[in-house]
């Protein structure tokens, strides 16, 4: 049997431009997205170790930390939202009249109170039960 060879993919190229350039074109389109993509992830990726910052909310501070924010709001003894707004650090101090490092402190002090509560109840084993 006289079988013809199939044809690679650079005469398939040659044979089709306008097909060839399509393919180019969104392959780098596809290439763009992807690095985009690993970019962002990347970016993101260190919000947990940021420092806490004057702008910063509890909010912001709290889901960059995987936390509650009313719970960090419990423990410093921060007000909640106003009117669905949330207040950064700085105008809590100001509100306050307190410098923004004193808040800052209440807010670092909480996280590491609240990490140190998740990581003793991961320690604990659940309670066996007794026959």
């Amino acid at each position: 049997m006289n079988r013809r060879p199939r044809p690679g993919l650079i005469d398939t190229m040659v044979a089709s431009p306008r097909l060839s350039a399509a393919f180019i074109l969104f392959s780098l389109i596809a290439l763009a997205f992807a690095a985009s993509l690993a970019v962002k992830a990347v970016r993101h990726s260190g919000t947990e170790t940021e420092p806490i910052r004057p702008w910063m909310t509890v909010g912001y501070i709290a889901r960059a930390r995987g936390l509650d924010p009313r719970r960090i709001d419990a423990i410093a003894d921060l007000p909640t939202p106003v009117d669905g707004r949330p207040l950064t650090l700085e105008d809590i101090a100001a509100m306050r009249g307190v410098p923004v490092d004193e808040v800052i402190g209440q807010v670092r002090d909480a996280v590491q109170s609240l990490r140190r509560d998740a990581s003793q109840e991961k320690a604990v084993p659940p309670a066996s039960k007794s026959p």
